[in-house]
């Protein structure tokens, strides 16, 4: 059984940066509504094609609030049942270091909550906020860097 990295992505949020350079890495995004299906089909096929869900990453956009924070609870439970059944899986929070206040006490209680229901489990739960980094690409033809999707040059 091969191990995976999955990486379920809020439309709106920042890519986590560094994730496991070993194991293979599927993303998935989707908007809000649809998240929490998505995720769970990818989780699925996985799981079906032996594959181990090892580390989980939840990417939070900017949203706070009691609707935000219910759909997050319920992708976040299904990405910590995916990783409980790994050998140390572990499952990280994610957001950007620009965070609100509301949006890191949500997400500080969520991953409170999800560690409540670890019991004597080997799974691991972090939080993280991590600077976006720019990505540099090329102008056409390659002549001069350029910057992309909103960074500065």
């Amino acid at each position: 059984m091969s191990n995976v990295s999955l990486v379920v992505m809020e439309k709106g949020s920042d890519w986590p940066g560094h994730v496991a350079a070993i194991e293979d890495v599927v993303a998935v995004s989707q908007d809000d509504a649809g998240l929490l299906v998505r995720t769970q089909e990818k989780v699925a096929a996985l799981e079906s094609s032996s594959r181990s869900v090892r580390l989980a990453v939840l990417t939070c956009n900017q949203t706070s609030g009691a609707e935000a924070t219910r759909r997050r609870t319920l992708v976040a439970r299904a990405l910590l049942g995916a990783v409980s059944r790994a050998t140390f899986g572990r499952l990280v929070l994610s957001a950007s270091a620009f965070a609100s206040p509301s949006l890191r006490r949500e997400l500080l209680a969520l991953a409170g909550d999800l560690t409540g229901a670890l019991g004597r489990s080997s799974t691991t739960i972090s939080l993280q906020f991590t600077n976006p980094r720019p990505r540099v690409g090329l102008e056409p033809g390659g002549r001069r860097p350029m910057a992309v999707a909103g960074s500065r040059p």
